[in-house]
Formats: structure tokens, C-alpha cells, sequence
């Protein structure tokens, strides 16, 4: 089951492209090639103007995840698994921007 996913919206506020991943380096490694996209399009002024947004996610498992449950972060079942998706954090509440070196 793949429990890692990168999101992106490329103009906001569309809605989002989604990309998954098998493990941790291959989910960093897709919103780095995404980021450097976005970075090379702002660049040579491929786009009129510029709002984009990206993050990465996890398919949490737990019941305290789950029970944080709403409208935007729905409960959903992959594999006989149930889970959330939710943005993702480490263990010392680093997020993203640690992780993402350009």
C-alpha cells in the first residue's frame, strides 16, 4: 500500500494534482522534481502570474488520526486499510520545508 503522497496546485485555486509514492526518498525526491517544475516555469514566464501551492501527505492509520477526520481530510479504505490522508509532520513537528532542499 502506498502511504505517501505529494500534492500540487499549479495555479491557485485550481485544484490539486495528486502523485503517490512507495517510500520516503521516492515522495521527497517527486515534489523536489515538482518544485524545481514550478521554479523553471515562474522563470521564463511560461505563466501571466503566479499562486501556487504543494505538500506532502500521509495515510495515517491510527484512530486518533482518523477521528480528526472531516469534510476535506475523509476517512477512506485502500487496501482493506482504513485511514486519513493528512498533511505530513516529523516526529519533532518539522514539515516539508526541512525536507525539501533545492
Amino acid at each position: 500500500m502506498q502511504k505517501f503522497r505529494i500534492w500540487y496546485i499549479p495555479q491557485v485555486p485550481w485544484r490539486p494534482f495528486q502523485e503517490y509514492a512507495d517510500t520516503k526518498e521516492e515522495w521527497i525526491k517527486l515534489l523536489q522534481t515538482v518544485i524545481k517544475f514550478s521554479i523553471f516555469e515562474f522563470s521564463e514566464r511560461i505563466k501571466p502570474d503566479y499562486s501556487d501551492a504543494s505538500g506532502m501527505e500521509y495515510f495515517y492509520t491510527d484512530e486518533q488520526s482518523i477521528e480528526y477526520a472531516d469534510e476535506e481530510n475523509m476517512v477512506e479504505e485502500i487496501d482493506g486499510v482504513r485511514g486519513v490522508w493528512l498533511e505530513w509532520y516529523d516526529d519533532e513537528w518539522n514539515d516539508v520545508e526541512e525536507y525539501i532542499n533545492l
